[in-house]
């Protein structure tokens, strides 16, 4: 975004958390006579955190939302808000700091990555295998690095830009590559409805100049009637008795035991790929992944004093996450814990696979958890038990987990109905695992 089309416009920042505030400071830069002001619905909000910015809370937002010249919306903040849809009404649009910096940064090579499962593995090995054949790479957007007036397109050769399916949305300026790992429902509250969560997501593709996404995404754009011409497709890779191949021809073996599970393999395969397009041989980039480290909160797993492993999977918001979590341990005796924030998802696929895997012990915890647990009754499922909180939850877990077993966390659900994110909760769960 030019600092001619930024000067002397009133422009309202909806969200004031990290990436509303990386805005303020990237407008600030380009146009220091901006005139700025931050909408938010919470209130007692930090003055001082905010750089002193106005900040208008409660009954006043709607009025500044439909009335300012450029709304900067944070990805939080719902595409289909009724005052984002009556403001489209008028003609005017949103943009978001994605926006403003891709547009700022066109010169930039960008690497844009989403899915409902395996974005952010397949950004931050991308990232790693990248720098280590000698491309200077940077992991940003989603993935925890905000795009930000300190990122300029000269910081690297490729920006791997990972990127939720809010962030998606309202995308209208393009990447190099643009990549779909897989897709199943997710984040209903944001998007509405089913197919306009799709249809977000393919926004992506739509914005880029070489389309790749998995069979199985594609499958899922294609029953959606959402049409992407000359869009690549990528299979998994697979394995069989140690013999590991791709798109029909035998690769090295993958000797990275995080990136060996069956889930991480179409992680695997969308890096290869990539790699493709940008030249770098499939050998090179399979060599580089032996040093690949596993992002926190992702199947990160401990071993507890008592025998016993801990499995810290607080970042799977749905449940064929869980189910992925299941599969990867299902050589162990498996207590898993489940729920929390409801947003409306079909729990009866996760709760035939708990009951056909024979997984050992559940634990139901928040309002999503209450509806797997009806359902886990319904199947007369032993060993199903509901507790309020993570702490009771990990009480009973211990009690129910075998010698050699596995107690894992793997909510199949936002955390945010107890905790502030994954985070928060994951490091919870460790913490209260291994203090007793």
């Amino acid at each position: 975004m030019s600092a001619k089309f930024l000067s002397k416009k009133e422009v309202v920042v909806w969200g004031t958390g990290r990436e509303g505030q990386s805005a303020v400071l990237f407008m600030r830069e380009i146009a220091p006579d901006v005139r700025l002001c931050f909408v938010d619905e919470k209130e007692n909000l930090d003055q001082e955190m905010l750089e002193g910015v106005q900040i208008v809370t409660g009954d006043r937002i709607k009025e500044k939302v439909l009335n300012a010249d450029i709304v900067v919306k944070s990805p939080g903040i719902s595409f289909y808000h009724p005052f984002l849809f009556e403001r489209r009404q008028r003609g005017k649009n949103s943009t978001s700091l994605t926006n403003m910096w891709l547009q700022q940064n066109a010169d930039a090579f960008v690497v844009g990555i989403t899915g409902s499962k395996g974005k952010s593995t397949t950004t931050s090995l991308l990232a790693h295998v990248l720098n280590k054949n000698g491309v200077r790479a940077m992991a940003v957007g989603n993935i925890g690095v905000p795009l930000s007036k300190d990122i300029s397109a000269h910081d690297a050769d490729c920006f791997v830009l990972e990127l939720s399916s809010y962030q998606c949305a309202d995308l209208c300026f393009p990447c190099k590559i643009g990549v779909v790992t897989t897709l199943f429902p997710e984040h209903l509250d944001w998007h509405r409805t089913l197919p306009n969560y799709y249809r977000d997501k393919a926004n992506l593709l739509c914005n880029s100049q070489i389309r790749l996404a998995s069979f199985q995404a594609s499958e899922i754009l294609q029953r959606e009637k959402i049409s992407l011409p000359e869009l690549k497709l990528f299979a998994p890779v697979t394995e069989k008795k140690g013999i590991f191949s791709y798109q029909g021809e035998q690769i090295r073996e993958i000797k990275n035991a995080f990136l060996r599970r069956k889930h991480n393999l179409l992680n695997v395969a969308a890096v290869l790929s990539i790699s493709e397009i940008l030249n770098i041989s499939a050998d090179k980039i399979l060599s580089a992944m032996e040093t690949y480290e596993e992002l926190p909160h992702r199947q990160h797993s401990i071993m507890s004093p008592r025998g016993y492993l801990l499995v810290d999977d607080s970042i799977s918001t749905a449940p064929e996450a869980t189910m992925a979590a299941i599969e990867a341990y299902s050589d162990r005796a498996i207590v898993l814990i489940v729920g929390g924030y409801d947003r409306g998802l079909d729990y009866e696929g996760l709760s035939q696979f708990i009951f056909e895997k024979n997984v050992h012990s559940v634990i139901c915890m928040g309002e999503s958890g209450r509806r797997l647990f009806q359902l886990l009754k319904k199947l007369k499922k032993e060993n199903i038990f509901f507790e309020e909180t993570l702490e009771r939850a990990i009480e009973k877990a211990k009690k129910q987990v075998p010698p050699q077993g596995a107690i894992i966390l793997s909510p199949a659900a936002p955390s945010y109905d107890q905790f502030k994110s994954y985070e928060e909760k994951g490091k919870a769960f460790v913490s209260l695992c291994l203090g007793g």
